[in-house]
């Protein structure tokens, strides 16, 4: 693994290690104006980047400073959900958390046609503006449903009281599993697919629909979940995400089956991440939903950092990568988190399997 490519990764890990804080710093600050300096320190990462020269000038400009800057906009976004909507609550996060899937494309567009027109220093500098802008525009629009009520309590830099909650502990062991393999299809689906001569543009487009499908997904799942039970929609969902990786990517062969394989999913996956964020609040409380928010993601650091150089040295033990190892590495883990999820749902609903959970 080269050193830029550790880059993301650490950006990611950032914005998950930053999690149990978020309690603490709401404690301290408007979700608005946390909002704000989010964009402004994402702002000033893109144009420090654009300054850059060494690697690790890059580390620190694009890997700590856009994960923290990042972190600052990414968890108020959810907590405002949360405080928002009860009833619906599955189809609300699913709405918002779908921002990760349509939106990045029109950016990652933009920033494409930026290095082709005025060379990447200058891009960087395009980004940072427009990150910026719509910083501030979601700031603007971050409205709290009711004043916070005043409170003497001093709220610890590190909540640790959820942990005496053995629901959400089991909620936290599938949180942190399911980080090291989520994105995994996401990532190997390209180099599987060149693998046996699919040409490069279908590929894009293979890649990209799966990012379509986690938009479409998220609301048409997040609705039937808000219907049948959010923890029965999750158990439901990761036995899909086994089943199509075990039952399609494992054997396919054909283009079709891979376009099959990036639309179920696409809206499989990326619900299911949805779904396990909303079911902190089931598990905790509204009243400590942002701490257990921040835990629930901060498990995420480790999968963020470490889940697809794992994958790729599975898949790499042979000369020629083989894709199939990595599939079965994903598959076992999917499936270990899917009977955690169903422990929880039994913990939550008994075993009565005709009960909205």
């Amino acid at each position: 693994m080269t050193q830029l490519s550790w880059i993301g990764s650490l950006a990611i890990c950032i914005r998950q290690v930053v999690g149990p804080l978020y309690a603490w710093l709401r404690s301290k600050m408007d979700d608005r104006y946390t909002i704000a300096l989010g964009g402004l320190v994402t702002c000033l990462s893109l144009m420090l980047a654009s300054i850059t020269h060494e690697i690790w000038q890059l580390w620190i400009t694009q890997g700590i400073m856009l994960g923290l800057g990042t972190a600052l906009v990414y968890y108020p976004c959810i907590n405002q959900t949360m405080t928002w909507f009860s009833k619906r609550l599955g189809l609300a996060v699913g709405i918002t958390l779908s921002g990760m899937g349509l939106p990045p494309m029109a950016y990652t567009n933009i920033a494409t046609a930026c290095f082709q027109t005025v060379g990447y220093r200058w891009a960087l500098r395009v980004l940072g503006f427009i990150a910026l802008v719509l910083c501030a525009i979601g700031a603007i629009l971050c409205i709290k449903l009711n004043p916070r009520p005043k409170s003497s309590a001093v709220v610890p830099l590190l909540d640790l009281s959820v942990f005496k909650n053995k629901k959400f502990i089991i909620l936290i062991i599938a949180h942190f599993f399911i980080a090291f393999v989520i994105f995994v299809p996401t990532t190997f689906i390209a180099p599987y697919a060149e693998s046996f001569g699919v040409d490069p543009y279908t590929i894009a487009n293979i890649t990209g629909i799966m990012g379509v499908f986690s938009f479409i997904g998220s609301i048409i799942f997040g609705q039937i979940a808000d219907y049948i039970g959010r923890f029965n929609m999750a158990v439901f969902l990761g036995l899909l995400c086994v089943i199509m990786q075990l039952g399609v990517w494992f054997t396919a062969a054909t283009v079709a089956s891979l376009w099959a394989f990036s639309v179920v999913y696409g809206m499989a996956n990326a619900t299911l991440f949805n779904l396990l964020v909303a079911l902190v609040l089931d598990c905790t409380g509204i009243e400590r939903a942002e701490v257990g928010t921040g835990w629930a993601l901060f498990t995420w650091s480790a999968g963020a950092l470490l889940g697809q150089p794992l994958a790729s040295m599975i898949a790499n033990q042979t000369q020629v990568p083989n894709y199939q190892m990595a599939i079965v590495f994903t598959s076992v883990v999917f499936f270990f988190v899917t009977c955690l999820l169903l422990v929880l749902r039994i913990m939550v609903g008994g075993w009565r399997i005709v009960k909205k959970v």
